[in-house]
């Protein structure tokens, strides 16, 4: 890049590029934010463009190397054929910006460009940039063209303005010369030009004139001036201005035509004054900017509004919440509320009935959520199938939770969409604001924290934060970061309990479970950080990491012990995000190969209520699993209230019964429930097994009912890879 032009310099490019004494930065910069709201992007900027470089002109949220320099190399190729919009979601792999210095050293990885030319011959970029890859939509790429042509309306303006202080100057230096040329442009202006008496009668009106508010010549010689005003107060307040500092530039004022349809316009009005300074008359120049107007209007709503709900967005539902903490930091025992929501099951029926169908659900929900608040209140879309409400001037807490069961039971109604019956149901957290120190960004944080403790104690309630919720928040995101760099570190290992034949005796195989070795906190608990890996999606490396392991394991087994090895197993356990992952098939199939393990030694378990999420679906991923040669069973068989018609379905082999039922045999209980287990098992042909066998009794139960296979602590606690060795060499459990 090129040593950064001086100020002197880069002032000097602008006026040649525009032919005129200052570009209108102030003008154009709110244009910047505007479109970087409407975006959603942190960066906005617009530059000029002079051959192969860019001027900088004005922007929102720019990084601090463009403060000190405001010449660029141009972005794209100085030879390539471009579009006048363009939408790049990853400048790094595109290959217009891939080499592009500038792009790197600004961090911008995605941006989105329209270029446009301006009335002085000029070239202009408007630019929006995100420091992520993104995608941008067309509805965003329209958008930014849409802000672009009220930049070259705004440009245009301030031209205009110029021209006519001008023309003003002139006439006042040579008022004869001048005389037929302002003549000229009254005719053929395109705005409305008039003059009239000092009460406001119409002494002439231009052609514009009469067109923009219908009237003839001979109607407008006999109106009054005030007759065109939308509101007298306005009159009356513009009227004393302008008679105090004797002109009014670009003051925007409603008027009203012949038919009486109002209309926005930009008036210049002028006192006329005799030689000994009487004023005589007026004289003045309209604008009607009512499309302006209307687009920006709709500009400004898209900018703050979801566009599927027509609910306020994030960004409004923020703006509306602090305007509120303010006030409560003013006014005594001001209360008010903020609750969190999602939707469960949401995402079910997304994947089965599509998105077209999840669209209108949302638009329901949006619907009734409006119809179950006060007009004061105010619902927002955060996104996804995420809503936010303000509940305003409440007295206590039970104000709050009492909306808060309100929207629980209206979303529990059933939603016909297309055709279907939708249950769906929402989770709500609820933050209330007490002490008046509270700040919006907090009060929604907590909302939110309350709304996740609910899903997680059962769904379909709410939960009030409480500030241990904050606590245990960040000890979430703590415990998400060191994930994230565990198995890097290696800090993972697998563990591996015996599955044991109880009828004819000695090792069936291994159950491998995950174990985390923290380098200060020690061994975590799986029930700490499985439940963060689940929500963060760091379940699919985790979970890859581990069937990878034990398939390198089975296989170092077989070589080591090959005369003991027999027909042993390793069951591992699939996440429900696993289950349905639409690479999960590739990925084992990769894994398997790797990892030189036979498909028949390894066992993939699947807790029954993941399979039932989507039976039609589990059917043919559990088919194409089974094809393979690899065992499957199902986990915690007995707590998911399957269907037997989809059950007799899954290619399944082995049903794996869950320990409440087990821990549950002594003195009789669970027995018969174990034993139709037992029962439907040997109907289907597929072996069961019996997880958390803890005694003697126990085993002696489950034999009797004639469970084939059992594990757990009365045969032995999970071990690691050599002590599981050995075991396969002695061929029982010590």
């Amino acid at each position: 890049m090129a040593d950064s032009p001086s100020l002197e310099h880069t002032a000097a490019a602008s006026r040649s590029l525009l032919g005129l004494a200052v570009f209108p930065d102030e003008a154009v910069e709110p244009y910047t934010r505007l479109a970087a709201r409407a975006l959603s992007a942190p960066v906005a900027a617009l530059f000029l463009r002079e051959g192969n470089r860019l001027l900088l002109r004005c922007g929102s949220g720019l990084p601090e190397v463009l403060h000190d320099q405001r010449e660029l190399p141009y972005f794209f190729p100085d030879d390539a054929s471009l579009p006048p919009r363009m939408a790049i979601s990853d400048t790094s792999s595109s290959a217009l910006t891939r080499e592009s210095a500038v792009l790197q050293q600004l961090a911008w990885h995605a941006i989105a460009v329209v270029q446009f030319g301006l009335e002085s011959g000029a070239v202009a970029l408007l630019c929006v940039a995100d420091v992520q890859p993104r995608e941008w939509t067309p509805r965003e790429n329209e958008l930014l063209a849409e802000i672009a042509g009220l930049v070259v309306l705004q440009v245009r303006r301030e031209i205009r303005a110029r021209t006519e202080a001008a023309h003003q100057r002139a006439v006042e230096a040579a008022r004869l010369q001048m005389e037929e040329r302002y003549r000229r442009l009254f005719e053929s202006s395109r705005d409305a030009i008039y003059m009239t008496t000092r009460a406001g009668v119409f002494l002439e009106g231009n052609p514009s004139m009469l067109e923009m508010f219908g009237y003839t010549r001979e109607e407008l010689l006999q109106t009054n001036s005030q007759q065109l005003y939308a509101s007298p107060q306005e009159r009356a307040r513009y009227q004393k201005e302008l008679e105090k500092v004797g002109s009014i530039r670009q003051h925007e004022v409603k008027l009203r035509r012949k038919d009486g349809t109002v209309i926005d316009c930009l008036r210049t009005a002028t006192l006329q004054r005799a030689d000994d300074g009487t004023i005589v008359g007026y004289q003045g120049i309209i604008h009607d900017i009512t499309e302006r107007k209307v687009i920006e209007q709709q500009l400004a709503h898209d900018a703050f509004h979801d566009s599927l709900t027509e609910l306020p967005n994030r960004a409004l539902f923020t703006d509306r919440l602090e305007r509120i903490v303010r006030a409560a930091k003013r006014r005594q025992n001001y209360r008010f509320g903020v609750l969190f929501l999602d939707l469960d099951r949401f995402k079910i029926v997304n994947d089965t009935l599509g998105h077209m169908v999840g669209d209108q659900l949302l638009q329901a929900v949006a619907r009734r959520l409006e119809g179950a608040l006060r007009a004061e209140d105010t619902v927002a879309r955060l996104g996804g199938d995420e809503f936010a409400i303000i509940i305003d001037s409440i007295r206590d807490a039970g104000d709050g939770t009492r909306v808060a069961e309100r929207i629980i039971q209206e979303l529990a109604l059933p939603f016909n969409i297309e055709g279907h019956d939708i249950h769906t149901g929402t989770s709500v957290g609820v933050a209330l604001s007490y002490a008046g120190s509270e700040t919006a960004e907090g009060l929604l944080r907590d909302a939110d924290a309350a709304m996740y403790r609910a899903k997680t104690q059962g769904r379909g309630r709410y939960e009030v934060f409480d500030p241990r919720l904050h606590t245990e928040a960040v000890t979430q995101l703590q415990i998400e970061s060191d994930l994230r760099r565990a198995l890097q570190a290696r800090e993972f290992f697998l563990v591996y309990q015996p599955v044991m034949d109880i009828q004819e005796g000695g090792l069936a195989g291994f159950e491998a479970f995950l174990r985390w070795q923290h380098p200060s906190r020690g061994l975590v608990p799986p029930n700490e950080f499985l439940p963060v890996a689940e929500e963060t999606g760091l379940i699919h490396h985790i979970g890859w990491w581990v069937l990878e392991e034990a398939c390198r394991q089975m296989h170092a087994w077989e070589l080591a012990y090959p005369e003991y090895i027999g027909n042993l197993t390793v069951s591992v356990n699939l996440s429900g995000k696993q289950f349905y992952q639409p690479d999960l098939i590739p990925h084992v199939d990769q894994i398997l190969q790797e990892g030189a393990a036979a498909p028949a030694r390894i066992k993939l378990e699947v807790s029954e209520s993941v399979i039932m999420q989507n039976a039609e679906a589990s059917t043919k991923i559990l088919a194409q699993l089974r094809q393979r040669g690899i065992l499957l069973s199902i986990d915690d068989f007995g707590t998911g209230y399957s269907s037997l018609s989809y059950l007799q379905q899954f290619p399944i082999t082995t049903l794996k019964i869950d320990r409440t039922f087990v821990n549950a045999l002594t003195d009789g209980g669970h027995a018969g429930l174990v034993n139709s287990i037992l029962a439907l098992g040997r109907s289907m042909g597929v072996d069961a097994l019996a997880e958390g066998a803890e005694t003697a009794e126990q085993i002696d139960r489950l034999r009797t009912l004639g469970a084939r296979y059992a594990q757990g602590y009365f045969f032995s606690p999970p071990v690691d890879a050599n002590k599981a060795g050995a075991f396969i060499a002695s061929g029982k459990i010590s």
